[in-house]
C-alpha cells in the first residue's frame, strides 16, 4: 500500500445516536430497547456502544415475517385444517 492510499474501516463500534437512526428508532426508544428488548450493547464510560454486528443480528432475529412468509404459513395451516377435516375425532363403530 502506498503511501496516499488509506485503508477505510467502519468503526468497531457505533453510538447510541447512530444505533437508533439504523433501526429507525428514537434514541429514547433504543434505551427502552436494551432494556425490554435485550438489544446488545454495553457501556464505555457511562455512554451505550453497539457492535454493527450484534446489531445485525438481533435485528434478524426480531424480523417479521414477510407478506410471502405469511401467506406460505397461512397456507399450511388450511391444508392441515382441510386434512383434519376429512378424517372424524372418533373412529366409527360398525
Amino acid at each position: 500500500m502506498s503511501k496516499r492510499e488509506l485503508k477505510v474501516n467502519p468503526p468497531a463500534f457505533i453510538g447510541a445516536r447512530d444505533a437508533a437512526k439504523q433501526l429507525g428508532l428514537s434514541v429514547p426508544t433504543l434505551y427502552r430497547y436494551i432494556k425490554t428488548e435485550g438489544l446488545p450493547c454495553f457501556r464505555i464510560g457511562g455512554s451505550y456502544r453497539f457492535r454493527q454486528s450484534e446489531l445485525d443480528e438481533w435485528i434478524e432475529k426480531h424480523r417479521e415475517p414477510t407478506n410471502s412468509v405469511r401467506q406460505d404459513a397461512r397456507s399450511l395451516l388450511l391444508d392441515a385444517v382441510s386434512i383434519l377435516d376429512k378424517y372424524p375425532d372418533e373412529p366409527t363403530k360398525e
